[in-house]
């Protein structure tokens, strides 16, 4: 646990941390929480814990304005006092205190506890085998899209999971999976991944992403990469480790590609396509793959002397899926300042 916490605009030691019996959040579950992961002392995904957190409150009509900018704060605060490198920030927001009753009143000033955890987070290595699940009814309550501390169905679920010797318990509607106590639930189907829909019937949950990644995307997103990567990876960490270039731009460029792909006719070649990918905004779907297609054709130059060292300023190396679905899903202008960042860097004076 940590050795400080933030109450109520004060950082108080962990066991000096009360709060009052008639809290709501204490008696009702009338609170909402979040959990952000801290990698290498840095805050994972924060953006979207801040705007999920905005959703559960508005949803709840908490008395309660979030401001990411305060949060962010806070949290860096306690990840520096606690000196915590790996591990989870917990954040709960209570509607507040009053004398018991199910209605509540307006205007209750909400408590505010944040703390700190220690915890390691262990990626799936190549003897990755799964693990053990079972099912259960989904026995939650109507909105399991809010972020609530109202948790007794994932517990009883869980429990009956740990019983069995199992790790996960998928929760069921009928013959309709929604998700699992814990986790979300993927299916992969040959080429396909299935999963619920992100509506008000399961918990849009984040996505725990390899450290080197920097930052997240939508789900939508994801499950694109993991579509495109899948047929080149036997593992889940090799996929994870062929994707960072879709979530961040690459920090070095592969020596033997830039021996192999780059000269000095290469800087001239990039600059043309640069200016296909600067003209490539609000144009008709595929513009890029015709226009270089059209450009390598009056050129009379090989699809490699183009591709390859495109691909190299783009992903860092010289090999991977389509470089025109890489461009569609890294983003266009993205894929313009990874270029003109490559022909400036890799530039022969």
């Amino acid at each position: 646990m940590s050795k400080y916490v933030y109450l109520n605009n004060k950082y108080v030691k962990f066991k000096d941390a009360k709060i009052h019996i008639e809290d709501r959040g204490f008696q009702f579950s009338d609170s909402v929480y979040e959990v952000i992961k801290v990698l290498n002392s840095k805050l994972l995904d924060l953006d979207f814990h801040i705007s999920r957190l905005k959703y559960s409150t508005k949803e709840l009509n908490f008395n309660y304005k979030v401001n990411q900018t305060s949060l962010t704060k806070i949290f860096i605060n306690l990840v520096n006092k606690n000196k915590l490198k790996n591990g989870i920030i917990y954040l709960q927001i209570t509607r507040g205190i009053q004398p018991r009753e199910h209605a509540y009143k307006k205007n209750l000033k909400p408590n505010i506890i944040i703390y700190t955890a220690k915890k390691k987070f262990n990626l799936p290595n190549k003897n990755y085998k799964g693990y053990k699940a079972i099912t259960y009814p989904d026995i939650r309550w109507g909105r399991p899209d809010i972020k609530t501390t109202s948790l007794l169905a994932n517990i009883l679920a869980a429990t009956e999971a740990s019983k069995q010797g199992a790790y996960e318990t998928i929760l069921t509607k009928g013959k309709k999976i929604t998700e699992a106590a814990h986790s979300n639930v993927w299916i992969v189907k040959g080429t396909k991944i299935i999963t619920h829909p992100a509506n008000k019937e399961i918990f849009n949950s984040v996505r725990v992403l390899h450290p080197n990644w920097g930052v997240t995307r939508s789900d939508n997103h994801c499950l694109k990469v993991i579509k495109l990567l899948k047929p080149r990876s036997d593992t889940i960490s090799k996929l994870v480790d062929l994707s960072d270039y879709f979530f961040s731009d690459p920090k070095k460029f592969f020596d033997k590609g830039i021996k192999v792909v780059w000269d000095r006719d290469t800087v001239q070649i990039m600059s043309d396509l640069l200016k296909i990918l600067e003209n490539a905004k609000e144009k008709e779907e595929n513009y890029i793959e015709k226009e270089i297609g059209l450009y390598i054709k009056q050129k009379e130059m090989s699809f490699g002397l183009v591709i390859k060292p495109l691909r190299l300023a783009i992903c860092g190396n010289t090999s991977g899926p389509s470089i025109y679905d890489i461009i569609e899903l890294v983003g266009i202008e993205t894929s313009a300042n990874r270029l003109k960042y490559a022909i400036e860097a890799l530039r022969y004076d």
